[in-house]
């Protein structure tokens, strides 16, 4: 039996530097990109030990 996935994708905007954001929520991470550069932001995934908390990994720039 396969799994069935969904992906939800989202757009923001950020007020202070009016950039345009992606959010992609493909349970139970979610991926932030910017639509300018086509970068990863930040990916936010659940703690593999807690079920409650999450890990932020952001990318530099």
């Amino acid at each position: 039996m396969s799994a069935e996935r969904a992906l939800l994708i989202r757009t923001a905007v950020n007020p202070e530097s009016g950039r345009y954001f992606a959010v992609g929520m493909d349970v139970p991470s979610v991926r932030v990109f910017d639509t300018a550069t086509g970068e990863l932001c930040c990916l936010v995934e659940p703690d593999k030990k807690k079920f409650s908390n999450a890990s932020v990994l952001r990318s530099a720039g």
